[in-house]
């Protein structure tokens, strides 16, 4: 059996190997752009959720103990179900996957236009992962940091107990990392799919919600979450679009390049043999 790697796994690895070529080149062309409207909404949002954040602490944190102490078993089931969307397994080799049989393709296609749209979905779904990928590691930075005990301990030490770069996962509660998966993901997905924007919102807030409800996490963890979440996909979008990748600024804000509709990529343009 021979243990040459076959033209179609060999071609895969160099659309890899170019395509990572091409985007560390054109990480280095920054283009500064102002943006002075959208800089402000942004600005704006991220401040509301940190004040929101301060407030959360001050009269909900104590009382969220026992909010959902009496719920029934199958509330609490379904939301354990719900906190599933949080975990980041999902979304990264999702977006890896998706990333990889984009350029796979690209690399097949005999149109240029065609070649060029498969790229920029590859670009979009690389975005997504990297927005997972890095506010999970400030989420997992800050959680070590501040080392502050979970609900669960709550009895022993209350819900201010913070016991710095503790590595303990009973004192990793602020930020919850679910939150911040699922808001990274729900916001650079909407991106995309603005029509899907309340809606993926909205079920990430039920995945902070689950985070509560199951005493895993206080009020302020979610919202500490949320903040990071969609703080982080606003800031790559900037970087991406400063450097034109992905993204392009465009009538006072950064949005989505546009490619060809992606079912029309996939079924009507041919493959090269």
């Amino acid at each position: 059996m021979s243990s040459h790697p076959n033209p179609t796994e060999l071609s895969l690895w160099q659309g890899l190997r170019d395509a990572a070529l091409t985007f560390v080149q054109r990480w280095g062309k920054i283009t500064v752009q102002r943006d002075g409207k959208m800089r402000h909404v942004e600005a704006g949002l991220l401040l509301l959720l940190v004040i929101l954040l301060f407030v959360a602490g001050w009269l909900w944190d104590e009382e969220s103990v026992s909010w959902f102490a009496d719920a029934s078993a199958t509330f609490k089931w379904i939301f354990s179900l719900i906190t599933l969307l949080g975990l980041s397994d999902y979304g990264l080799i999702g977006s890896a996957l998706f990333c990889a049989v984009a350029i796979g393709l690209s690399n097949k296609v005999t149109n240029s236009v065609a070649a060029a749209s498969l790229s920029l979905y590859a670009g979009r779904a690389f975005f997504i992962f990297t927005c997972i990928a890095l506010s999970g590691i400030f989420s997992q930075l800050l959680k070590h940091l501040f080392g502050r005990a979970r609900p669960k301990l709550f009895e022993m030490v209350g819900a201010f107990h913070f016991d710095a770069f503790s590595f303990s996962a009973r004192l990793a509660s602020f930020p919850s990392g679910h939150t911040v998966t699922a808001f990274a993901l729900a916001l650079s997905l909407s991106l995309f799919l603005p029509r899907w924007h309340w809606p993926l919102l909205v079920v990430a807030a039920l995945v902070g919600l689950s985070r509560i409800l199951l005493g895993q996490h206080y009020p302020t963890d979610v919202l500490a979450g949320a903040l990071l979440g969609l703080g982080s996909v606003l800031l790559l979008r900037r970087s991406f679009g400063n450097r034109k990748i992905v993204f392009a600024f465009k009538n006072g804000a950064y949005q989505p390049r546009r490619a060809k509709p992606l079912w029309r990529l996939i079924k009507n343009i041919p493959l090269s043999r």
